[in-house]
């Protein structure tokens, strides 16, 4: 799928999943020919403008160019080639949020998001969230720290209490007429225990989020309404035995501002975790968020 937001330029996103279907055969194959393997990708590009000469009876605007043509942006995430003997679950969750937000006169923020999270048609787990805050602007990016605190109440087995602190750095470019892209990086600190036993666990984790969002009015003040693509991947830096560690999520939303101080929005997520990268799972959860702000209207979605 891709847009043309100017004459000279295509911004698209793409996806794909490879599946094996058979077994591997042959005298090389020393492995368990049973565990097939599984590919994800997500891309984001841009096309500027055209270098070569093009065959005009196969180019046009709306398809597939043939034109040699400048890459501008370019950025793929792969979940990997996954191989594993079964698989760990599938589960579809519902996570609700409440995302605060307060501004002064310098764009400076305190922020956070209150919610829940629990399987849908079952009710093994709820896991309740609590992250506050702050965030402020440094030049082209905007510099974001807080603290989070989850807590997980399963009906059979220990509680979960996780505390995980958080710094990030994000950016907005390119910013279009009615396209934007949102870059936000950051780092986690997770501190896990289970109440049981109140055995610990920790890891340091580092994760970044990519999203392209298409406002129908041109992102002007007042009612519209958005569509949002995000990809974010994450990466495990230090520790991680024994907790759940997200690896990709994919997504696609829809939103719309209710004014100036208020956004609701709605998003269908993929992702793909696991205890450790060769023993995934794939979770599916529909989100739904409620943004407000006060003293100065709403601009991005960052947190």
């Amino acid at each position: 799928m891709s847009v043309w937001p100017k004459q000279w330029l295509e911004l698209g996103v793409g996806g794909a999943h490879n599946w094996q279907v058979s077994d591997e055969t042959g005298d090389d194959v020393y492995w368990d020919p049973s565990v097939r393997d599984r590919k994800s990708l997500v891309k984001l590009d841009g096309r500027g403008p055209t270098l070569g000469p093009c065959r005009p009876s196969l180019t046009s605007r709306r398809n597939v160019s043939v034109c040699v043509n400048a890459v501008v942006l370019l950025l793929t995430a792969f979940s990997g080639a996954v191989a594993q003997e079964e698989r760990s679950g599938v589960s579809e969750q519902l996570w609700v949020d409440y995302n605060p937000r307060w501004t002064d006169r310098k764009q400076r923020e305190i922020f956070g998001d209150i919610g829940f999270r629990t399987l849908l048609g079952d009710n093994q787990w709820v896991r309740f969230v609590a992250r506050p805050g702050v965030r402020g602007p440094v030049g082209a990016f905007r510099l974001a720290g807080g603290i989070g605190t989850f807590y997980r109440l399963n009906k059979s087995g220990a509680d979960v209490l996780e505390v995980r602190p958080f710094q990030g750095i994000s950016a907005t470019w390119p910013r279009l007429k009615r396209v934007r892209f949102q870059h936000y990086v950051r780092l986690e600190q997770r501190f896990e225990w289970e109440t049981a036993n109140w055995t610990f666990t920790s890891s340091l984790r580092a994760r970044y989020r990519l999203q392209a969002e298409f406002s129908f009015s041109g992102f002007r003040s007042g009612s519209d309404w958005r569509v949002v693509l995000h990809a974010e991947p994450f990466f495990t830096l230090a520790g991680n035995a024994g907790q759940v560690d997200e690896q990709l999520r994919i997504g696609l939303g829809a939103g719309r501002n209710v004014g100036s101080v208020m956004r609701l929005r709605a998003d269908l997520t993929w992702e793909k975790a696991g205890l450790d990268f060769f023993e995934p799972s794939d979770h599916f959860y529909l989100r739904f968020r409620i943004y407000q702000g006060w003293l100065r209207r709403l601009t991005t979605d960052d947190g």
